[in-house]
């Protein structure tokens, strides 16, 4: 994956306020609403209700998830 930030942001812009199924590269799964992307290419996800922060160079794969999929972080 592209890690500039800027393209990494355009890229998930138009997935903003959507579920998404995120991949990152030290073998977790997060599935969470995509709240913003900041400068520095950070994801800020509510998952179940809880904010958690993803750096962009720990994103291996992403995918818009079902919205009836639970909320996660394993």
């Amino acid at each position: 994956m592209d890690l500039n930030p800027r393209n990494f942001r355009d890229k998930l812009a138009p997935h903003l306020g959507k579920r998404l199924m995120i991949g990152t590269t030290d073998w977790h799964y997060i599935s969470g609403t995509l709240e913003s992307i900041d400068e520095a290419g950070q994801l800020h996800l509510s998952v179940a209700g809880a904010k958690v922060t993803v750096p962009c160079d720990k994103v291996a794969t992403f995918q818009e998830a079902p919205p009836q999929q639970a909320e996660y972080f394993k």
